[in-house]
């Protein structure tokens, strides 16, 4: 359940980022590392739960 909250924080941080007023190549720097944990925050979480049934 936590990993939930850090995907929201992290998806939080990128919209704050897009209007904070870092230089363009500081912003992509974090633009990448946001996306970055986002995404191994979602497959870790993904794949904690097993395989599902696809009739469910």
């Amino acid at each position: 359940m936590w990993k939930h909250w850090i995907n929201g924080i992290l998806g939080l941080l990128v919209i704050f980022l897009n209007y904070a007023g870092f230089q363009d190549s500081f912003k992509k720097i974090l633009f990448v590392i946001s996306g970055i944990l986002i995404a191994v925050f979602s497959f870790w979480s993904v794949s904690e739960r097993g395989p599902r049934n696809i009739a469910e």
